[in-house]
């Protein structure tokens, strides 16, 4: 499991390694540098002749402050190995830190270039950067770490947009611990931030690589602990992959079909019935006992041909409460509409189910009213917004991005009494008490359907899990991985709902069974 940390934590947590460990600032100085001239030796190594890096071309931008001197620190380790590297500083040295000043006078003493500098205005050395930049191999991003929020100052604008839009296609950008640009708490970017290829965050994960625009500006994300020492556990965490086996539940030797639960889904119309099955067949195969599908007569033919193990109920001829005792949980939403019919049927689950209940696409629509109106279930309700469906349920502007906020979303999801799963590129969940985000997943996932199969999901691991937070985190690191699994199948375009569900069942296979 990954603690992902805002700024001032991290600040807290290297202030505590410095101050009451005693590593002093420029010794993790040299850590990080090693740790991010590892991974650009790797890259170097595709450029490089017979494992010589002397024809390899290295351009490193550096601001002023500690990731500039780490910048510094990189480029003379990278100048050692004998690479050709060229050092660009952005930014007032007359104000920089005395870690920056200790590093760059070691590069020049090793023998490195003399720093050029990128200023606005001046043709001489806003050519030579120029020339740098579009005939690299590697770009070093070390301008701006993890401090600033905001737009970046006009100097650092002009450096940022330069690299973006003239590189090389074939060159490779390593940005060091945040990409130039990127909110570190947030993943907002104020005018323009570096795009990079791999970001080799030190320490431990920031949030703002995960959150907002994060997986667009960071590429990989490699993080190195570089010997920094935690005082505390991070308020925020995420699953990872090797997480999934403790958490997964497993299948028992001595079970039957009501070991695994009973699922009722109130879903699809005659306009919509693949959302209904997309959520079934989600459930049933990620090992639901039993899966009963209240819906039109329409929708119930496509699924029954589709899917003949779907027990089907018509909800024109009969009371979906009559399935309330027979259920163990319950989906409703998807496809289902928002006509008349479909809320007189959501008000009747809303208050009169009192078992688990997960509300996703319309039934989040038809859920405002109550909310507004301060009616809540004493039960266990999961809802599963996309972005619009948040803002348009909890009120909030859809430009404001509250749902890529994990205190927002905590506080919802203890002001209304739920379990949120706010779906964007990444995930965030939250029960009010614990907040986790998902960095699982990949864009082969904004897709029509993907969120009916991520509601079926949830519910099978509901039903099998104890607790039902944890049902919603391991849903989405599940989902994310399915997605990935499609992706590389079928590439980013290529892949369907249908799909998703297929690699679902390759991602939860096991070979061991869980003794009771």
């Amino acid at each position: 499991m990954l603690g992902l940390y805002t700024a001032a934590e991290m600040k807290s947590i290297e202030k505590y390694t410095i101050e009451k460990v005693g590593i002093p600032s420029l010794v993790l100085m040299e850590k990080a540098a090693e740790a991010v001239s590892r991974v650009i030796c790797a890259e170097a190594g595709k450029y490089s002749v017979y494992g010589k890096y002397s024809k390899v071309r290295v351009i490193v931008l550096c601001g002023t402050g500690n990731n500039g001197g780490d910048g510094m620190a990189v480029a003379r380790i990278l100048h050692l190995k004998g690479m050709d590297v060229s050092v660009f500083v952005v930014g007032d040295e007359a104000k920089a830190t005395e870690e920056y000043k200790t590093q760059k006078n070691i590069y020049i003493n090793c023998g490195g270039k003399t720093p050029g500098y990128a200023e606005i205005g001046d043709t001489e050395k806003d050519n030579a950067l120029l020339a740098a930049i579009e005939e690299a191999d590697i770009i070093v991003d070390a301008m701006l770490g993890i401090g600033i929020s905001g737009s970046l100052r006009k100097n650092f604008e002009y450096a940022v947009t330069m690299l973006n839009e003239k590189r090389s296609p074939v060159s490779r950008v390593i940005a060091v611990d945040i990409p130039t640009g990127l909110n570190a708490d947030d993943g907002t970017v104020g005018n323009v931030a570096v795009s990079a290829d791999i970001t080799v965050t030190l320490g431990r994960h920031k949030r703002g690589l995960w959150l907002g625009k994060g997986k667009v500006c960071s590429g990989q994300v490699i993080c190195d602990d570089i010997n920094i020492l935690c005082d505390g556990p991070a308020k925020i965490t995420a699953l990872e992959e090797n997480d999934m086996t403790a958490m997964l539940p497993g299948r028992v030797k001595d079970s039957n079909k009501s070991t695994y639960g009973k699922l009722l889904v109130v879903a699809g119309s005659d306009n919509m019935p693949g959302a209904s099955l997309l959520c079934s067949r989600a459930a049933m195969k990620a090992g639901v006992g039993m899966v009963k599908l209240f819906t039109s007569a329409t929708a119930a033919k496509t699924v029954i041909a589709a899917m003949p193990e779907i027990m089907t109920s018509d909800y024109d001829k009969e009371d979906v409460s009559a399935a309330f005792d027979w259920s163990d949980a319950l989906v409703i939403g998807p496809g289902l509409g928002r006509d008349t019919k479909a809320a007189g049927i959501f008000e009747k689950v809303y208050r009169d189910y009192t078992k688990p209940l997960i509300i996703d696409a319309d039934g989040l629509y038809h859920l405002r009213g109550y909310l507004e109106k301060g009616i809540k279930r004493s039960g266990v309700t999961i809802v599963t917004p996309h972005p619009k469906e948040f803002a348009n349920l909890f009120g909030s502007p859809p430009e404001d991005k509250c749902n890529s906020s994990p205190e927002y979303v905590a506080d919802k999801a203890r002001e209304y009494g739920l379990i949120i799963v706010a779906k964007d590129s990444s995930v965030i969940i939250s029960d009010g008490k614990d907040t986790c985000v998902n960095i699982s997943g990949t864009n082969a996932l904004s897709t029509a359907g993907t969120g009916d199969v991520l509601a079926g999901l949830t519910a099978a691991l509901l039903l099998n899990t104890e607790n039902a937070y944890d049902a919603c985190r391991l849903a989405t690191l599940i989902h994310g991985l399915a997605g990935q699994k499609a992706a590389e199948k079928l590439g980013d375009y290529g892949v369907t709902a249908s799909d998703v569900i297929d690699e679902i069942v390759e991602v939860m296979k096991q070979d061991h069974y869980r003794v009771p």
